[in-house]
């Protein structure tokens, strides 16, 4: 279970990325964690405005809206992906359609 994520400006340059093997798990659980990996990694450069991107429709409705679901340990990574949220910035967290997350699936 692999994903990557990419951290661009706003002219669409890239200035930071991952790759991350997960081990064994759901594709919702390393959309998770690679959101979980993205926020910590920009938080961690300093970034203050920061567009969460992913093309996990199912990932983006249980950040959002808090619907539970019981794999893997879903439960505890929507939680920290919310601590991420909560901290002092500004973070817009938008689906996107996949053709245009090309670099963070050629990284995963």
């Amino acid at each position: 279970m692999g994903e990557g994520g990419a951290i661009r400006d706003h002219d669409d340059h890239l200035l930071s990325g991952f790759c991350v093997n997960f081990g064994v798990g759901s594709p919702i659980l390393a959309e998770l964690l690679a959101m979980e990996h993205g926020l910590k990694l920009a938080w961690d450069l300093g970034f203050k405005k920061v567009i969460l991107e992913s093309d996990c429709l199912e990932a983006m409705q249980v950040i959002r809206d808090g619907v539970l679901i019981c794999l893997d340990n879903i439960l505890l990574v929507v939680s920290n992906v919310r601590t991420w949220l909560s901290r002092n910035w500004m973070v817009e967290v938008k689906f996107v359609d996949r053709d245009v997350n090309k670099v963070a699936d050629f990284m995963a």
